[in-house]
């Protein structure tokens, strides 16, 4: 059967934290996911085919495909055809079948293929995959001194442990021109902040890298002894562009230590110019958490990315919220921003009114993303702040509002957020969610689009008003 390359679905509510690889995880990291030169299926590998091309996807994307390893030793001998292949891209997302066996293949082929400049690595499911595979990938990797950019995603593959970050460790230390590295680990609770010290220990060493994505997720037994170890590493990696790291579902990080140490380190970082952090349910932090990352963007005035993902996180108040958007104030430069805080309930208008305010000097704004789902005390008045706060943003293009559960919301406010949103001339995409939001009906949300489509015909306009009992 031949293998086609899958819509991407958007997702219409991002409260759940990186737990899974969601869709819209891998099109901002991977975001060349759609943009290869060439889509292999592993029933038709050709070597021939293979050896005319720089760059190679290989992508199953149904349940009921299951990759084996037979599948990665067709792929490994396919390979060996080449020695130009400078980009290598694996999504393996049912891989039940795959074992250690089926890694070594790979890694024999990785070793020939000196030209290679980008892998990326994804196994969803890999229940038989050990430690012992990461030590194979490892051995691939070493022999590749060309290397610029590695991804390895590792989500739901329970027998990897510390043990398999050192292996992974062991292969990073040649590879000292890699200019970004993505490590994504998920759902695993063998992993501990033994396998973060070990990782950030070797990560030293990558002096000229550019872009850091660390991703732990639903890690339990990680603490903030991690944090610690990571913002210790920022002091050498000077050259850092792009930092995100994302701890969602780590109940164990709790204090202040781990963010502090984070952000002295940030702060050495003169170039850096992206900036995402996710502490999604970490409800047992300390409440001046957001305090110390303000202190953190008072000092990048020139930062053009900043997302800040802190969904579920019940001790964020208004005051937390008023000291964060003292940090925003500061971003002038900014072209993109994503706050979410969905589920904090403490959450109020002033709040907004104060992000509205700290926006106003952000002229360059293209993007902005808002998810404050379940903040039942927001109400009507929030569109307009926001609104106001978006007014000098001239070349705003794409505008996602997520407001799900959000009770005191009204037609009121969508008329106010039709009115502001219309005077955007160069809007291409507007998003806006308010599924269970009672008092919001169908005729407001026609009027809404109406508005935009009257203006500018040609912008995308999404609107979800599922289960909102009207």
């Amino acid at each position: 059967m031949a293998s086609e390359n899958p819509p991407i679905k958007s997702l219409k509510h991002t409260r759940s934290s990186d737990s899974t690889i969601k869709p819209t995880f891998l099109k901002t990291t991977f975001p060349y996911r759609r943009k290869y030169l060439f889509n292999l299926n592993v029933q038709s590998l050709n070597s021939q085919l293979i050896k005319r091309n720089e760059a190679l996807t290989w992508e199953f994307s149904g349940a009921h495909i299951t990759e084996n390893n037979a599948s990665f030793n067709r792929l490994a001998n396919a390979l060996r055809s080449t020695k130009a292949l400078q980009k290598l891209y694996l999504f393996c997302q049912w891989s039940f079948k795959v074992t250690d066996q089926g890694l070594l293949h790979l890694s024999y082929s990785l070793k020939r293929l000196a030209s290679l400049q980008t892998i990326v690595i994804v196994i969803e499911n890999g229940n038989q995959v050990t430690n012992t595979g990461l030590y194979y990938i490892s051995q691939g990797l070493k022999e590749l001194h060309s290397l610029q950019e590695l991804s390895l995603v590792f989500s739901r593959c329970s027998k990897i442990t510390n043990k398999g970050l050192y292996k992974i460790s062991f292969g990073l230390r040649k590879l000292v021109y890699l200019q970004r590295f993505c490590l994504y680990v998920s759902e695993n609770l063998n992993m501990t902040d033994k396998g973060v010290e070990i990782l950030a220990r070797r990560l030293k060493n990558l002096v000229l890298l550019q872009n850091l994505n660390l991703t732990f997720s639903a890690c339990r037994h990680i603490t903030d002894k991690s944090l610690e170890a990571l913002g210790q590493i920022f002091m050498k990696l000077t050259y850092l562009r792009d930092v995100s790291l994302r701890f969602s579902e780590c109940p164990n990080i709790i204090s202040i230590g781990g963010i502090e140490k984070i952000s002295e380190g940030l702060k050495i970082l003169t170039h850096l110019r992206n900036l995402t952090l996710n502490f999604s349910e970490c409800n047992k932090v300390d409440c001046k958490w957001l305090c110390v990352v303000s202190q953190v963007l008072e000092k990048f005035p020139n930062l053009l990315i900043c997302n800040l993902i802190f969904d579920q996180c019940e001790w964020i108040n208004d005051q937390e919220m008023s000291v964060l958007c003292q940090g925003l104030k500061s971003l002038v430069a900014l072209e993109g921003l994503i706050l979410i805080f969905a589920g904090c309930a403490e959450v109020t208008d002033s709040n907004l009114e104060e992000i509205g305010e700290s926006l106003e000097e952000c002229q360059s704004l293209q993007s902005v993303h808002f998810c404050f789902s379940g903040c039942v005390r927001i109400t009507d008045k929030s569109f307009d702040f926001l609104m106001k706060g978006l007014k000098g943003a001239v070349g705003l293009r794409m505008v996602t509002l997520e407001f799900l559960d959000c009770p005191k919301i009204s037609d009121g406010g969508l008329k106010s957020l039709g009115e502001g949103l219309k005077k955007h001339l160069k809007l291409e995409t507007v998003s806006l969610e308010f599924s269970t939001c009672s008092r919001v009906t169908m005729a407001g949300i026609e009027k809404v689009s109406k508005d935009l489509k009257a203006v500018n015909s040609f912008v995308d306009v999404s609107i979800s008003l599922q289960d909102s009992g009207i």
